[in-house]
């Protein structure tokens, strides 16, 4: 609770971020239509359908602006229950303001549904978190397994005001010892949370020069540890090639087979994947 900076009484410890999102259409859906705002993360619609909310998909972010959502452009909620907004966005990076999302959160309380908040790389700029702000209304799902680099533990946890209604949905023993154990460690080490946003910070944006000055590329602006990028079809295969895998996503509505994301790592393997790219265009 404290590191996420709220009562920890609203806390309910999950497999993961995945089994947050889960728990969150179980806990929030109540009929009608899940909607997801795309492109974005590919769990939404199976959280929807497993609650039994058919989901309804709409492309509200595009290239021309950055794929910047605007919350004043969502109308149109009849039906809807549950929205979900990943922020910052996956893949495409971009993140909304704290005033931003409150602002979208009224528009779905106006309308009767619940906005589940994916906040799995909000730890890269924690003041857009709206996880002190939960209620009835707005559900917020955070991952530990992104920013402490801990995958493979799955750890997460579902902000929301009744966390009894939702652990009652869970299975037993949904968070492993081992994970528990990391997950408290890593969260009373303020000093590298610090010490990482400075540096991921950092090396994105020299990243994101690099490729930039790379002709055929266009880089789009980014909040978290990686970079939405758009080249020439067929790059993704050229790289893999080459020994470089990037994550292609033309599986993502909204994109396509030109566009691709690159993870934000050390200086050396950064100037490996810049170099690596210049010999693939």
């Amino acid at each position: 609770g404290a590191y996420v900076g709220v009562d920890p009484g609203s806390v309910v410890p999950t497999n993961g971020g995945a089994e947050a999102l889960f728990l969150a259409a179980r806990a929030a859906g109540k009929g009608g239509t899940a909607l997801i705002l795309e492109p974005t993360f590919s769990e939404y619609a199976p959280a929807a359908e497993a609650a039994g909310l058919p989901p309804l998909r709409r492309i509200v972010r595009s290239p021309e602006d950055g794929f910047r959502l605007d919350p004043g452009k969502l109308t149109d909620l009849d039906e809807v229950s549950v929205v979900f907004l990943c922020n910052p966005n996956n893949p495409t990076g971009e993140a909304l303001g704290r005033r931003e999302v409150l602002e979208l959160s009224e528009r779905v309380r106006d309308a009767g549904g619940v906005l589940v908040v994916d906040e799995a790389f909000v730890d890269f700029v924690p003041e857009i978190s709206v996880a002190d702000v939960v209620d009835d209304h707005l559900f917020v799902a955070r991952s530990f397994t992104k920013f402490f680099a801990i995958p493979g533990l799955r750890l997460g946890c579902l902000i929301c005001p009744d966390a009894a209604r939702a652990q009652a949905l869970q299975p037993s023993w949904p968070v492993n010892a081992v994970a528990a154990a990391a997950g408290t460690t890593a969260a009373r080490d303020a000093g590298f949370a610090g010490r990482s946003i400075r540096e991921v910070t950092r090396l994105r944006e020299d990243l994101s020069a690099d490729l930039a000055a790379l002709p055929g590329l266009t880089v789009f602006p980014g909040a978290a540890n990686f970079l939405l990028v758009r080249g020439p079809e067929g790059l993704t295969e050229r790289l893999a090639r080459r020994g470089v895998l990037v994550r292609g996503c033309a599986p993502f509505a909204g994109l396509g087979p030109a566009f691709f994301r690159v993870a934000v790592r050390a200086g050396e393997e950064n100037g490996a994947l810049v170099e690596a790219l210049r010999g693939a265009l």
